[in-house]
C-alpha cells in the first residue's frame, strides 16, 4: 500500500507483530471504510472508522460463535444478529450486550421475545 507521512494510506495490507492482518483502507496508519481484519481469535469484514468496526459488519470467532449486524467503536451496537452454539439472539445490541427488543432461541426449543 502507499505510504504518507510514514504512515499507511490508502488501499493496502498492514501486518501487525501480534499476527493481526488488516486490508482495506487507511487513512493515518488506521483502517476507514471498507475493510477486514484476521485476529488471533477470528477474524471482521466490513466497515471501520478510525480503526474499529464501525457500521455494518460480520465478525465470526475462532470457536465458532459469529456476529453480523451494527457496530460502534468496536462493540456491537445497533441492530444484529449474534449465534453461540445452541444459543441465537436477534435484536437491539448497546455496548457489546443486547439492549432494547430482541428476540432469543435456545438450543432446547425455547424462545423469548421482548425486551
Amino acid at each position: 500500500g502507499q505510504v504518507r507521512h510514514g504512515k499507511a494510506h490508502g488501499r493496502g495490507v498492514l501486518k501487525e507483530t501480534d499476527g493481526t492482518i488488516l486490508e482495506g483502507n487507511f487513512e493515518n496508519d488506521l483502517l476507514h471504510g471498507q475493510g477486514s481484519a484476521k485476529y488471533q481469535d477470528g477474524f471482521y469484514v466490513g466497515e471501520f472508522q478510525n480503526g474499529r468496526p464501525s457500521g455494518q459488519g460480520t465478525c465470526i470467532w475462532r470457536d465458532g460463535k459469529w456476529y453480523e449486524g451494527q457496530w460502534l467503536d468496536g462493540w456491537r451496537h445497533g441492530q444484529g444478529h449474534f449465534k453461540n452454539g445452541d444459543f441465537e439472539y436477534i435484536g437491539g445490541w448497546k455496548d457489546d450486550k443486547p439492549h432494547g427488543q430482541g428476540f432469543e432461541k435456545y438450543g432446547d426449543g425455547q424462545t423469548f421475545e421482548g425486551t
